[in-house]
C-alpha cells in the first residue's frame, strides 16, 4: 500500500458483524472566514448531505450515530472534539467513518516550506472553517495536522474496531498542468504561507520586503504507517490537484451525479456508493472494491488519482459496506452522447469546426460533452470529458484529429465497458519500473517519455485473461496473453503480465483487462504470436470482433481498467 500523505481518500459507510455499530463524522467547509470568502468552495455544502443520505438509506447508518459539521460548525475544535467522542463510543467490531470535504495544505510544495517543521515531511493538513491568516505560526496552530492532531485520537480507537478516513482535499499547488477556463473547477488547496504573507502586507498597508521569516526546518525521514486498524483514502496524489466541480464548470458541460456542485472525488465516491461495487453481487463490498469503484468513476470524470493507505493487504479485503436499503444500481454520469459523440469547441477556427461537425456520428455541443477541442497558439488539443488531455495536434495534423474524434464511440465501448454482475474480482495496475527492476506505484498515474512501465494483474479465480493498451489514437494493442502461456491465468496475488516503455504520441492511455472463467470462442485471435502482439484499429472488423468477445459471454466474466497519462 502506498504511504505518501497521512492521508487518504474516500469512503463510504461501514458495515461490520451483526450487532456492530456504525458511526460517522462528516465535516465540510465551503465557506471560510479567511480573506472574506475568497477561498470558498461550492462542493462541500452538497457533499456532506449527499454522503449522509446514502449512508442512511443504502447502508443502514443510524441517524443518531452521524455527526454533521458544515461551514461555521466545522472548526478545528469542533472536528477534533466530535472525532474524539465517536472514537470513545466505538467498541469491538464497530466501524467509524471520518469524512472531510474542503481545502487541504501541506509541506510537499516547496512554496510551503515555512510549514514543514510543523506539518512534517510525509503528512498533510486539513483547513477548518476557523483557520487563521494572521501569521505562519497562528496558521499552523489553527489547521488540523495529521500526525499532530488526528493521530493521537485515532490511536485511542478500540483495537478491534475499524476507522475509515476519507479526505476530499489536496495538498500541493505544484500540481501537473491542468486545463484552465470555465470547465475547470477550483483547486481544493490553500497555500497558507502565501495567504498569511499577503494578509500581513495588507494589514501593514504597504508592501513588505520579502516573504515571512522561515521556521527552522529539520530534515526528517518518512514515517511508517502508524495504524493497525485505520483505512485511509485520499482524493489525489500529493502533487496533484483535487478539484471542486462548481456551477461554472457544470454550466460549461461538466457532470456530477445530481447536477449539483461537488468535489470531483466525492462525486466519484457518490457514484460508487450508489452502484454495485462488490464483484459477486451479494451487496457486501470490501474496502478495496469501494476504492476501485471510486477510482473508476474518478477516471471518467476528473484528472486526479486517488490513493489508498492501509497497514496491509488483509485489511483492505475486509467487508466495509453491506447494502441494507435500496439495492437499485443506477448508472450515474453517463456519456453525453445520444447515439452520437458530443464535442465541445473552444476558439476553434471555422474551417476546422465545419470539418468536425461534418463527421458521421459526431455533434457539436455547448453543453455536456464527450470530447473537448481547444485551439491555442496554432495547435489543437483534444480532451476527454474528464478534462484529461488525450493528445495535442498541430494544424497540419487535423486529419489525425478528425480520425481520433470519429473513433471515440468505439473507444468508449471498450474503455467504458462494465459488467453488471461480474463473477469474480479482477484488478489491473500500471507500475513504474525503478532502477534495479523494482516496481513503484508512484505518486500518480503519470509516466514520462521513455520510462519503463510494468503492468500487473490479479484475478480472484483462474481465468482466461486478455490485457489491452488503448493508446492515444484509440488503437487496442494486446499486451497479454503471450503464446507460451498454457491454460488459464492463475488466481491469487498480482503478477507482471507485460513490460513496455512510454513512446510517442503522448497523452491519455488506458490499460483494459478482460477475464473469463471459460475460454471464449475466438480467443486465439487476440493472443500474441511469435511475430508480436496484434493491434486493432477502431472501426475495423477486428475491433468489432474484440467487442463481441468482451460482451458475448454473459456469465463468469470480469473486467478492470486503469488510466495512465504519458508526458514529456
Amino acid at each position: 500500500m502506498r504511504t505518501a500523505v497521512l492521508y487518504w481518500l474516500l469512503s463510504a459507510g461501514l458495515a461490520g458483524p451483526a450487532g456492530a455499530a456504525q458511526y460517522a463524522l462528516l465535516a465540510g467547509v465551503g465557506h471560510y472566514q479567511l480573506s472574506g470568502g475568497a477561498y470558498d468552495l461550492e462542493g462541500p455544502r452538497n457533499d456532506v448531505p449527499a454522503v449522509r443520505r446514502l449512508l442512511i438509506a443504502r447502508y443502514g447508518f443510524a441517524e443518531s450515530n452521524i455527526v454533521e459539521l458544515v461551514d461555521s460548525k466545522a472548526t478545528k475544535a469542533g472536528i477534533l472534539g466530535a472525532l474524539g467522542d465517536l472514537v470513545a463510543r466505538a467498541g469491538p467490531g464497530d466501524r467509524l467513518l471520518f469524512y472531510f470535504s474542503g481545502h487541504g495544505t501541506s509541506a510537499f510544495d516547496g512554496n510551503m516550506r515555512l510549514l514543514a517543521a510543523g506539518i512534517g515531511p510525509d503528512s498533510g493538513a486539513l483547513v477548518p472553517y476557523d483557520a487563521s491568516d494572521e501569521s505562519v505560526e497562528k496558521a499552523l496552530d489553527s489547521i488540523v495536522v495529521g500526525r499532530r492532531d488526528l493521530r493521537p485520537i485515532l490511536e485511542r480507537l478500540n483495537s478491534r474496531a475499524r476507522a475509515w478516513v476519507v479526505l476530499d482535499s489536496c495538498y500541493s499547488e505544484n500540481a501537473a498542468k491542468t486545463l484552465d477556463g470555465v470547465w475547470a473547477g477550483r483547486s481544493r488547496q490553500i497555500n497558507l504561507v502565501r495567504l498569511t504573507d499577503a494578509a500581513q502586507r495588507s494589514r501593514a498597508g504597504a508592501v513588505l520586503p520579502g516573504a515571512a521569516t522561515p521556521l527552522a526546518v529539520t530534515p526528517q525521514k518518512a514515517e511508517p504507517y502508524p495504524y493497525l486498524n485505520v483505512i485511509c483514502f485520499s482524493a489525489a496524489s500529493r502533487d496533484e490537484r483535487a478539484e471542486d466541480i462548481d456551477r461554472r464548470a457544470l454550466h460549461a458541460g461538466r457532470q456530477t451525479v445530481d447536477g449539483l456542485p461537488h468535489g470531483a472525488f466525492t462525486n466519484a465516491l457518490l457514484a460508487a456508493l450508489a452502484s454495485q461495487m462488490d464483484f459477486n453481487g451479494d451487496g457486501r463490498a470490501t474496502y478495496e472494491e469501494v476504492f476501485l469503484a471510486t477510482r473508476r468513476y474518478l477516471d471518467e470524470g476528473a484528472r486526479q488519482t486517488p490513493h489508498i493507505l492501509a497497514p496491509g493487504d488483509s485489511l483492505v479485503k475486509e467487508v466495509a459496506l453491506v447494502v441494507t436499503g435500496s439495492k437499485e444500481t443506477p448508472t450515474p454520469m453517463e456519456p453525453a452522447r445520444e447515439g452520437s459523440v458530443a464535442v465541445a469547441l473552444d476558439e476553434v477556427s471555422a474551417p476546422v469546426r465545419e470539418r468536425i461537425a461534418s463527421l458521421r456520428g459526431v455533434r457539436v455541443t455547448e453543453g455536456r460533452f464527450d470530447l473537448l477541442v481547444r485551439q491555442r497558439a496554432g495547435a489543437l488539443e483534444l480532451y476527454h470529458r474528464s478534462l484529461t488531455s488525450i493528445r495535442k495536434y498541430s494544424m497540419e495534423e487535423v486529419p489525425l484529429l478528425l480520425k481520433r474524434i470519429a473513433a471515440q464511440a468505439d473507444v468508449d465501448r471498450l474503455v467504458d465497458l462494465r459488467f453488471a454482475h461480474p463473477g469474480f474480482g479482477l484488478r489491473v495496475e500500471a507500475m513504474a519500473v525503478e532502477p534495479g527492476g523494482t516496481l513503484s506505484a508512484g505518486d500518480g498515474a503519470e509516466f514520462a517519455l521513455g520510462q519503463a512501465v510494468a503492468v500487473t494483474a490479479a484475478a480472484e479465480e483462474p481465468a482466461w485473461l486478455l490485457v489491452l493498451n488503448v493508446d492515444t489514437e484509440g488503437v487496442a494493442n494486446v499486451l497479454y496473453r503471450t503464446p507460451d502461456e498454457d491454460g488459464p491465468f492463475p488466481g491469487g496475488a498480482p503478477q507482471v503480465v507485460a513490460r513496455t516503455h512510454v513512446r510517442r504520441p503522448l497523452g491519455a492511455e488506458y490499460v483494459k483487462a478482460l477475464a473469463f472463467l471459460e475460454k471464449p470462442e475466438g480467443f486465439e485471435e487476440f493472443v500474441c504470436g511469435a511475430s508480436g502482439c496484434p493491434a486493432f484499429n477502431p472501426g475495423s472488423a477486428g475491433y468489432r470482433r474484440l467487442l463481441a468477445l468482451a460482451t458475448g459471454n454473459q456469465t463468469g466474466r470480469a473486467e478492470a481498467l486503469v488510466r495512465l497519462l504519458t508526458t514529456e
